[in-house]
């Protein structure tokens, strides 16, 4: 996921906009963010981790060794510093003898909710080789999830039993550059109709 279009097509005003009085919906048609192009930061993860089910970890510098020798769901869970709205694209080199699995997890009040879904999501079987590193990267937009923080874990969610290696773990932010798609000469007009339904609120509420 390097290119997500209409990632502003809706937004609301800002709160110091709300505080002045100025509240509109708007649309933002035709412009897409590419992650190849603009500028990012590497993350500081946590050095600490918790573990998930039966495993066994060591972690050596920027080396995570996972050993599994009982079925079911086993990993590692990581705190991340990913926050509302923005794009952000996980790395790293894999190898190992079974299958690894790779979540996201909104949690709230310090209990695990839904799965995150603009991005990364259901990779249970992400295929590895005993003998190779094999370099995974995947790209996530951050919903509006208010104060709320987001979880990393890493593991295996089958019953196979066996060993994952995890090496330069490293997470960065986007600053991604926005393009325009279907662009048009000024001259060749096009006219599109889109369909949008307001209700009245009885108690007027800040949007």
């Amino acid at each position: 996921m390097r290119i997500l279009p209409d990632v502003e097509l809706l937004s609301v005003a800002t709160p110091d906009e709300q505080i002045n009085g100025d509240h509109f919906v708007k649309y933002n048609f035709g412009e897409f963010y590419n992650l190849d192009r603009g500028s990012e930061s590497t993350l500081v993860l946590p050095e600490s981790y918790q573990k998930e089910g039966d495993i066994e970890v060591i972690k050596n510098a920027n080396l995570i060794e996972m050993h599994f020798d009982k079925p079911g769901k086993a990993g590692i869970k990581l705190m991340t510093p990913l926050k509302n709205q923005n794009v952000y694209t996980i790395s790293f080199l894999v190898k190992g003898e079974i299958p690894l699995a790779l979540k996201l997890y909104r949690i709230k009040n310090d209990e695990l909710q839904q799965e995150l879904e603009h991005g990364i999501k259901y990779i249970d079987n992400f295929p590895v080789a005993n003998d190779n590193w094999t370099p995974f990267k995947g790209s996530v937009l951050v919903p509006y999830i208010e104060n709320d923080s987001v979880m990393l874990f890493l593991g295996k969610t089958n019953d196979k039993i066996g060993n994952i290696f995890i090496k330069n773990l490293r997470i960065v932010e986007h600053l991604p550059f926005k393009q325009a798609y279907n662009k048009r000469a000024p001259w060749a007009g096009r006219r599109k109709g889109y369909l949008c339904i307001l209700r009245a609120l009885e108690k007027p509420e800040r949007l």
